[in-house]
């Protein structure tokens, strides 16, 4: 078996390879593990899943094993995984960290690192990027630079990390990788009670805080809150909650403790200056129900599942009596499934985030950019007052046959919002409606590696809501990713 998506490096929105080959094994397996945050580090899945997907994982987790067999030892493990991206067409892709592929012919470089000793990790992902016709751009950047530390399921880190948080595969309402990641410094326990309270399942508890340190054009550099619980009775049934927030940043007041903890009165009114406090608010829940049926029945069918994530775009105040407690408005949800009858998976997605009086994601007094980085919405790509819809067909090959093969489409409606007045919701006339299709392949080097190879056509109508405009757009995309190269220091 191997990775089930292509690399960030390759094409499409799909995650890094460890990580969605780790949580394709825990499906099927069964595996005790929680996997609502789908873009943790090498070294966490190399905890969770233990032996049961060795054989699977052997060579992409390969330093951390050897680094847990250490026992908590102080020797340096290392590791380094270059990749190259060529991409060509005028089709600008999600979920990219929000790179938007400047120029006809693209080509971007970069090298995963990570370097573990004792309980401390460190993991950089420099790139450069240069971009012809119209012109010759270039830019370079850090994707990734984080460093923590981790002991018997606490750990504690800060930086910069790709993240995606929910049980959705195409998108999520909170976090995904649509967007540059936030700077943050967060705070994790993960693991089981003791004693009589280990029947109660696995536990992940995570809280941090940092800022948005991309351009905007409302608030400079905000402060971001975020708060995930998830839940696991069992290791097929995972339930989570979630809570992005933003405050404060430059030149505005900070905001008070204790609502920000528990927002019971996140709004301020009376204020047509808006030089008080104020936050804006972002909150979930969400299900999945994974039934890894190959491993109970010994069937072809590996899993079924089916998952679900409902949010809120804003938290308002309510009163139970004298009581204020916080409740979820602008209602947005999230369903999904998912089978595998190897050696193919079926996956079917849809979004829905249209609410006559809230504008997911934007729009928000003082924080009109609201939950986006650099213009790009660091929840679902669909952004505001929009639908999408996904279907996926895969064949995933086996050590046999390391070959992947998709075909996927996927329709995106959105609406133009101009505001919402006494109780009546004002549009433009035209919506803009965009069909995708595309296919996409991976094939496992001999030596080591991928080969990815991708193709995407989308047509448009309404684009940017203005009457009677059609484009057609493509996308063309071929990534190498060699062997990854690991040792221990001297």
């Amino acid at each position: 078996m191997f990775g089930l998506f292509v690399l960030p490096a390759a094409a499409e929105p799909w995650l890094d390879p460890v990580a969605t080959a780790a949580g394709d094994c825990a499906r099927a397996e069964g595996v005790d593990a929680v996997l609502g945050d789908g873009r943790r580090a090498p070294i966490d899945l190399a905890r969770k899943l233990g032996d049961a997907c060795g054989d699977v994982l052997a060579a992409d987790l390969a330093p951390e094993r050897a680094h847990l067999g250490l026992e908590g030892g102080w020797s340096p493990t290392w590791s380094v995984r270059p990749w190259l991206r060529l991409s060509g067409g005028d089709a600008v892709p999600d979920n990219l960290r929000g790179d938007e592929e400047p120029g006809l012919v693209t080509a971007t470089l970069g090298a995963q690192g990570a370097l573990y000793t004792g309980p401390f990790t460190l993991l950089v992902e420099p790139e450069v990027q240069g971009g012809g016709v119209p012109g010759i751009s270039g830019d370079a950047r850090m994707a990734q630079l984080w460093a923590g530390i981790a002991w018997r399921g606490l750990s504690l880190g800060f930086g910069l990390r790709d993240r995606w948080l929910g049980p959705g595969r195409h998108g999520s309402l909170l976090l995904s990788d649509n967007a540059r990641p936030p700077w943050l410094g967060t705070g994790v326990v993960e693991g089981r009670l003791p004693a009589w309270f280990d029947r109660l399942g696995r536990f992940r508890v995570e809280a941090g805080a940092g800022w948005l340190g991309e351009p905007r054009d409302d608030v400079t550099r905000p402060g971001v809150l975020l708060m995930d619980l998830r839940w696991a009775p069992v290791p097929w049934i995972e339930l989570g909650a979630t809570r992005l927030s933003l405050f404060g940043g430059v030149d505005r007041p900070p905001v008070d403790v204790g609502q920000l903890l528990l927002p019971t009165e996140p709004h301020v009114y009376d204020d047509p200056d808006q030089v008080l406090a104020d936050q804006n608010e972002l909150a979930s829940l969400d299900a999945r129900v994974t039934l890894p049926l190959g491993a109970w029945t010994g069937l072809p069918v590996e899993y079924v599942e089916a998952y679900w994530q409902y949010g809120g775009e804003d938290v308002i105040g309510l009163k139970l009596g004298p009581i204020p407690y916080p409740s979820l408005a602008g209602v947005g949800n999230l369903y999904g499934g998912a089978v595998k009858i190897a050696p193919i998976v079926v996956t079917a997605e849809y979004t829905r985030l249209l609410d006559d009086y809230f504008r997911w994601y934007v729009a928000h007094r003082v924080y009109h950019d609201g939950f986006a980085q650099d213009g790009h919405i660091m929840g679902h790509f669909g952004g505001p007052d929009s639908e999408t819809l996904l279907g996926a067909v895969a064949f995933e090959g086996g050590e046999a046959t390391p070959l992947r093969v998709r075909g996927w489409m996927d329709w995106t409606r959105r609406v133009g919002v101009v505001e919402a007045l006494n109780d009546k919701l004002f549009t433009l006339m035209t919506e803009e409606h965009r069909l995708r299709g595309g296919i996409d392949g991976m094939w496992r080097l001999p030596a080591g590696g991928w080969l990815t190879v991708g193709y995407a056509y989308e047509h448009t109508t309404g684009v940017e809501f203005v009457p009677e405009t059609v484009a057609d757009r493509h996308r063309i995309v071929v990534g190498v990713t060699p062997v990854r190269v690991y040792g221990a220091a001297r």
